[in-house]
C-alpha cells in the first residue's frame, strides 16, 4: 500500500474516533469548511480539551494543503500531526479526582491552614514545616528563659513571616520551653472592641510587671511595635522595654545587628534581621526558599502533594493545574522560578514572607476559574500575572520577552518563518525538555505568531535562564561572594564609585569635581579638589556592598546595591546620566552632596565660566594665590 494512502487511513480511523462524519473516503474529496465546523461543534460542546482542538485543526490545514498540491511532503507532516494526536490521546487520563487541587488549596492565602495559630499545629503544618536559623535562636532565647523565674520576650516580624507557625511548632514538638510561659500571639488585634490593640498590650505587660504573668512572648509585627514604644512613651510607663527596643537599634536603617538581641531581662528575637539568601561558590542560593520548593515537589510518596498528583493521575490530566505542577517537578524550572524570587528581592529590596511565597507557589500552578485557558499555563500565570499579587507583579518585571537582544529578534524570525514549530522548539530546547513540553506546544498551533513566540521564549527560560539574565547581575553577585578579601575586585568597584562621582556633577580634569551640576541658569562653577582614601568594603546583611572613604579626614559610607551598582557600570561604559537616574538614585546623589558640602579646597580650585568655556585655576603660591587659565 502506497504511503499516502496509509496516511489517509490513519486520517480517517482518527475522525471517527472523534465521530465526525464526512462522507467520503478521499483526502481529495473532504469538504473542509464541513470539517471545520464539526471541529468548532467539538471545541463549543468542549467534548475535545485546547490540546486536541489544535490538533484537529492542524490536521485540517494539512488536508487544505494536500488537496492543493497532493505533496508527498504534505503526507509526511499530515502522519506526523496523526502520531501527535494519537500520542496525546494514549496518554489522556479518565480520572476525575480532585485531590491533588483540594491538597493544594492549602497554600492560597485564602487557605485557613495558611494561617497558623499558636494552639493548633496539624499534619500539614507539621510537612510544611522548613527548619531556619531563627528557629535556633528563638530556642536559645526560650532555654535562657527556662532557667529565670521571669523574662519577656519579643519575637518580631512582619504579616506572614511565620511567627504564629514558629510559635506553633514549638508548642508541638518543643513543649517543655513553653511551659508556664503566656504565649501573647498576634499583637496586632484587640480582644476588646472598646480598646486599641497597643492598649491591651499595655495592659498585659501591666500583668506582667505586677508578677501576675512572670514569663511571656509577645509576637509582633515591626510597625506594631513602633506604635507600642510610641504609646509607652506617650504614657510615661515601662521606661526598660522603651530602653530595650531603643538600644536595640531594631528602627535604624540596617536593623537590630544580630537576629537576637537581650537587655535589662528582655529579649528580642528578630525576622527583619534573618536573610533569606547567600552568595555560595559565585551563586547567590536561598536554603529556606529552596526547603519550601522541595515540600512541595520533592518526587516522594510523603510529600502530600506529590502522593495526591499522582493519585489523580496527574501525568496524564489535560487540566492546566496539573501540566503546571508536572512542569515544576523539573529542577531546571524550579531553579529558574526560584531564582525570580532571589532576583527581585536583590533589586527590589522585597521582603518576601513564607506565606507569600507558599500563595505565589499556589498562583503559578492554579490557575483563576474565569481564565482564559491558554493564559492558565505556568508561563503565563507566571510572567502575565502583575496584578494578582506584589511578588508576580515584580517578577512581570522580569519577563525575558522585555529583553532587547538581538538572538530574540532572529528567534522570532524563525519561528515566524517556521513550517514546522515542532521541530523547531525540538532544536531550540533539545530532546529532554522537549519531550517536557510537546503538550503545550500542541497549543501553540492556533495561536497567533505572537503568542506563538511568547509562549515558547517563557518555556525556554524557565530551562535556561542563566542565558537571559543581563551579565551585570552575575558580576554584582561575584563582587559580593568575593569582594571583602579580593583586590582585584575591591579596584573595581573603587573605579566604578570614582568614575561616577567624577560624572555625577562633571569634572574639569583629574581629581577635581564640580560642586554643582551645569543647568541654564549657571554661570560659575567651582570644581574642588577631591582625593578619596578607601578605607574599608563589607558586605552587608541586605547584600549589598558598603564602602567606606576617608576625605581629608572625613568618612563617607557608600551602600551599593544591585540597581546602582547596574547604573555604575553603565556609566563607567559610557552611558550619559540624565536627571532622572539622580533623582532614582538618591542614596548616591546624598553621598556625592555630602562630599562636595565638607570638601575645604583652599589649595587649589578650579574656577570654570559655561558661558564662555573658559576654565581657571587657582593655586596658593608663594607671594599668594594664582590664577592660571587651563587651556
Amino acid at each position: 500500500m502506497e504511503f499516502s494512502n496509509q496516511v489517509a487511513d490513519k486520517f480517517f480511523d482518527t475522525l471517527k474516533k472523534y465521530n465526525i462524519e464526512i462522507n467520503t473516503n478521499k483526502i481529495s474529496d473532504i469538504n473542509t469548511n464541513l470539517l471545520n465546523g464539526q471541529i468548532m461543534q467539538l471545541k463549543s460542546k468542549k467534548l475535545i480539551h485546547n490540546t486536541e482542538y489544535a490538533l484537529l485543526n492542524t490536521l485540517k490545514k494539512e488536508v487544505i494543503e494536500i488537496q492543493k498540491y497532493d505533496d508527498y511532503k504534505n503526507y509526511v507532516k499530515l502522519d506526523e500531526y496523526l502520531k501527535h494526536i494519537h500520542s496525546y490521546n494514549n496518554q489522556k487520563s479518565t480520572n476525575n479526582s480532585k485531590s491533588f487541587i483540594n491538597t493544594i488549596k492549602n497554600i492560597s492565602a485564602s487557605s485557613r491552614e495558611s494561617i497558623v495559630n499558636s494552639e493548633e499545629f496539624n499534619i500539614f503544618n507539621e510537612y510544611i514545616h522548613v527548619h531556619r536559623p531563627i528557629e535556633h535562636k528563638l530556642q536559645i532565647a526560650l532555654e535562657d528563659l527556662k532557667l529565670k523565674s521571669s523574662g519577656l520576650i519579643f519575637l518580631i516580624g512582619t504579616v506572614g513571616d511565620g511567627k504564629s507557625h514558629l510559635l506553633s511548632y514549638f508548642n508541638k514538638n518543643n513543649n517543655d520551653l513553653l511551659k508556664d510561659l503566656y504565649i501573647y500571639n498576634d499583637a496586632t488585634e484587640s480582644d476588646n472592641p472598646y480598646k486599641t490593640a497597643v492598649e491591651t498590650l499595655s495592659e498585659k505587660l501591666d500583668e506582667y510587671q505586677a508578677g501576675k504573668l512572670k514569663k511571656i512572648i509577645i509576637a509582633i509585627n515591626i510597625g506594631m511595635l513602633n506604635n507600642f514604644k510610641v504609646f509607652l512613651k506617650e504614657k510615661y510607663k515601662n521606661n526598660e522595654i522603651i530602653d530595650t527596643i531603643e538600644s536595640s537599634e531594631i528602627f535604624s536603617t540596617n536593623g537590630m545587628n544580630q537576629t537576637l538581641y537581650e537587655s535589662n531581662g528582655i529579649t528580642l528575637v528578630s525576622f527583619l534581621n534573618e536573610s533569606s539568601f547567600k552568595v555560595s561558590n559565585g551563586n547567590v542560593v536561598s536554603e529556606f526558599c529552596k526547603g519550601i520548593f522541595d515540600k512541595i515537589f520533592i518526587e516522594d510518596m510523603s510529600n502530600p502533594f506529590y502522593s495526591s498528583f499522582l493519585k489523580d493521575d496527574g501525568m496524564h490530566r489535560n487540566e492546566a493545574a496539573y501540566q503546571n505542577y508536572q512542569l515544576m517537578l523539573n529542577k531546571k524550572v524550579r531553579d529558574a522560578v526560584i531564582h525570580l524570587l532571589i532576583k527581585i528581592q536583590i533589586e527590589n529590596k522585597r521582603i518576601i514572607t513564607t506565606r507569600a511565597i507558599l500563595n505565589f507557589i499556589h498562583d503559578i500552578i492554579v490557575p483563576d476559574n474565569n481564565i482564559k485557558e491558554n493564559d492558565s499555563f505556568l508561563v503565563n500565570l507566571l510572567f502575565n500575572s502583575f496584578d494578582k499579587s506584589a511578588i508576580l507583579s515584580a517578577i512581570s518585571l522580569q519577563d525575558p520577552l522585555l529583553i532587547q537582544d538581538t538572538k530574540l529578534d532572529q528567534l522570532n524570525i524563525e519561528i515566524y518563518n517556521s513550517l514546522d514549530l515542532q521541530s523547531k522548539c525540538k532544536n531550540l530546547f533539545g530532546n529532554d525538555d522537549f519531550n517536557l513540553i510537546k503538550n503545550y506546544l500542541y497549543l501553540l498551533e492556533g495561536l497567533s505568531h505572537k503568542r506563538k513566540f511568547e509562549m515558547i521564549v517563557r518555556l525556554h527560560y524557565l530551562f535556561n535562564y542563566e542565558q537571559y539574565e543581563l551579565s551585570t547581575f552575575f558580576d554584582y553577585i561575584k563582587m559580593l561572594g568575593s569582594i571583602e578579601t579580593n583586590k582585584s575586585l575591591q579596584k573595581e568597584i573603587l573605579h566604578k564609585i570614582n568614575t561616577a562621582i567624577y560624572k555625577w556633577k562633571g569634572s574639569p580634569m583629574n581629581s577635581f569635581i564640580y560642586n554643582e551640576s551645569i543647568t541654564p541658569n549657571t554661570t560659575m562653577r567651582i570644581g574642588l579638589h577631591y582625593n578619596p582614601k578607601p578605607k574599608n568594603i563589607v558586605i552587608t546583611n541586605n547584600l549589598t556592598i558598603l564602602v567606606t572613604f576617608d576625605i581629608q579626614d572625613n568618612y563617607f559610607d557608600i551602600e551599593i546595591d544591585y540597581n546602582l551598582f547596574m547604573l555604575m557600570k553603565k556609566i563607567e561604559e559610557g552611558y550619559i546620566l540624565k536627571e532622572s537616574d539622580k533623582i532614582e538614585a538618591v542614596v548616591f546623589s546624598e553621598f556625592v552632596d555630602n562630599i562636595l558640602n565638607s570638601i575645604d579646597s583652599t589649595d587649589k580650585t578650579v574656577i570654570n565660566i559655561p558661558s564662555t568655556n573658559e576654565t581657571y585655576i587657582v593655586n596658593e603660591g608663594f607671594l599668594g594665590y594664582e590664577i592660571e587659565r587651563m587651556k
